[in-house]
Order: C-alpha cells, then sequence, then structure tokens
C-alpha cells in the first residue's frame, strides 16, 4: 500500500495542523524560518477551517509554506495525515501550531536518524510560556494509572514519565506537541489512525514504532515553548470525554480483551461511586484531585465504558 504520494527528496517536513490560532501560528511559523537555515526542508499547513484569518496570514506573510485549506475541522489526526501523503522529507515533524522553537538544534535532530537506523521517534525539551519546564515524556497507559486516577486522585498514579529532563534517553511516548519520526518507520507500520478523532495518537504511534522494533527517544537538545494549559482542570467536558474513547480504543487495540474489560469495569465504577456519594452530599467535587464533569459528560463516559456507544 503506497502511503506517500511522492518519494523522499528533502531532509525534513514541518507538518502543523492549525485551528484558531492565527497568532501564535504567525509566531510558530517565524521561529521555524528563524531556525532552519541551511536545512532542505518543507513546511506544510494543514487549517481546519479556522475562518480566523489564518489562511491569510499564511498566504500574505508565509508564501513559502505549502498551505492545505480544508475549509472544515477534519481533526488533528486527518489533517496531520493528508500532509504526511504528500510530504517530501526523509524526517517528518509533527509541529503544533502553538508552540516556538526557541534553543534550535534541528541538524543535530536529523543527525541522530542518520547515525541511528534504531530510532523511529524523536521528541524535545518543552517549556511553559513562563519558561517552567513542561512534562512530555510518558509510559504507555496502564490499569494502574487509571485505577489511581478515578479513585485515589490524578497526581497519585500519573503516566507522566519521571525523569531528569536534561538527559537523553529511550521512553516510552513524547508528546505530539513535537514529534519528529522516520518516514522509513511510517512507511512501514502506516500513518496515524484515524479512528482517533483527538488524544492518544501519539500514543498509538510510539506504540507501533517500538512494536517494529525502533526506538522512541527523548532529546532535550532542540527546545520549544508550548502554550499548553498547566492543569486538566481547564479541559472542557467534551474533551475529557474524547480522551476516554480514545483510551477505550487503544486498550481494545494493543492490550486485548481482558484488559479493556478491567479498564472498563474501573471506568464504570469510579464514575458511578463519584457520581452517588456526590449525591450523597459525602464527596465535593475535586476533593480526589480529579476534575469534576457535569452529570451529561459523566452519562457519556459511562455509556462509552459499558459499550452502549462505540469507542
Amino acid at each position: 500500500m503506497q502511503r506517500f504520494k511522492h518519494p523522499p527528496s528533502l531532509d525534513l517536513s514541518i507538518v502543523i495542523v492549525n485551528y484558531k490560532v492565527k497568532v501564535l501560528l504567525k509566531e510558530c511559523l517565524t521561529s521555524i524560518l528563524e531556525s532552519t537555515q541551511n536545512l532542505n526542508y518543507e513546511i506544510i499547513v494543514v487549517d481546519n477551517g479556522s475562518n480566523d484569518g489564518s489562511v491569510e496570514i499564511i498566504k500574505r506573510d508565509f508564501p513559502e509554506v505549502v498551505l492545505l485549506d480544508v475549509t472544515e475541522n477534519i481533526g488533528f489526526v486527518k489533517g496531520n495525515n493528508r500532509a504526511f501523503k504528500i510530504s517530501r522529507g526523509h524526517c517528518i515533524l509533527m509541529l503544533n501550531p502553538d508552540t516556538r522553537i526557541v534553543h534550535n538544534r534541528l541538524h543535530d535532530m536529523l543527525r541522530h536518524f542518520e547515525r541511528r537506523p534504531d530510532i523511529g521517534v524523536i521528541g524535545c525539551k518543552m517549556l511553559y510560556p513562563d519558561n517552567t519546564l513542561q512534562q512530555s515524556c510518558y509510559d504507555f497507559p496502564s490499569l494502574r494509572e487509571i485505577f489511581g486516577m478515578y479513585f485515589l486522585g490524578s497526581t497519585v498514579l500519573t503516566g507522566l514519565r519521571k525523569m531528569d529532563y536534561d538527559r537523553e534517553q529511550e521512553v516510552d511516548f513524547v508528546r505530539g506537541a513535537f514529534l519528529a519520526v522516520r518516514r522509513s518507520c511510517l512507511e512501514k507500520i502506516g500513518l496515524l489512525d484515524e479512528q482517533i478523532f483527538m488524544f492518544g495518537e501519539e500514543t498509538d504511534l510510539c506504540c507501533r514504532v517500538k512494536e517494529n522494533g525502533w526506538k522512541v527517544i527523548y532529546s532535550p537538545e532542540t527546545v520549544i515553548v508550548h502554550h499548553k494549559s498547566k492543569s486538566i482542570e481547564q479541559m472542557s467536558d467534551n474533551m475529557y470525554v474524547q480522551r476516554i474513547r480514545s483510551l477505550l480504543y487503544y486498550f481494545s487495540k494493543h492490550y486485548g480483551f481482558m484488559r479493556t474489560l478491567c479498564l472498563r469495569l474501573i471506568i464504570v465504577t469510579g464514575i458511578g461511586l463519584r457520581f452517588l456519594f456526590r449525591k450523597a452530599r459525602l464527596l465535593s467535587p475535586g476533593k480526589t484531585g480529579t476534575r469534576s464533569l457535569s452529570t451529561p459528560a459523566q452519562v457519556e463516559v459511562m455509556k462509552l465504558a459499558l459499550g452502549c456507544k462505540s469507542a
């Protein structure tokens, strides 16, 4: 199956999927242009129907950018895949539009791929806008982590990898805000899984990369600022439901029936007990360290976990 329309002819393809963040997108593109001197590369921006002036800014200020104006929100995964298919780079970098490259070592990143054919994915060091460290490396999802989220508080057991972010090392998966992947790796394992609308696409990708013998590496050489909320409390109910949907799909795809069944039981029990306790005024919102879902969102999550709605 042919995954790409063109043979590789460039060192790097930088792919950005944009949705209504025109100011941050402009900062991102400017930082790329300042960080890619003497690199044989391309920038591909997919605009998911922003209608906020993003397309006009790209056409006016960044004519060298390959623009895919989709006119509707097809999602992060499908947007990236559209760009992947027309890309020409030996390496493809998924980059969020709300990022800014502040310490450029993209040359070194590409040399990493050249020197070590066992590397399939490389992530970078991320900072919040106030220059504090943003943790960006994770262990693959586990029942232990999900149990902790629902019964012990979200900060007790977490998928975040506790590690030295100043040292290069192998990890399970890296945040998709900056994820560089070897093109030949994608040719073998396939592109992003379009069953995932949002959340979990980098988890699934890195899992498939490792299952096929490549390594996922965190490298602190390249540093970016990522405008991401520090707290899951700011996540909307719909985004939380989408995250649970993706988690259920990921478990069923990679972990088999029994572990997926255990996951469903944990979610149903956790949501059900929390709902009942709050009705009885025995538990106040946020007491366990987890965010408070609205009743419709709780019902939606319960339906997903019980299999009443497709995950």
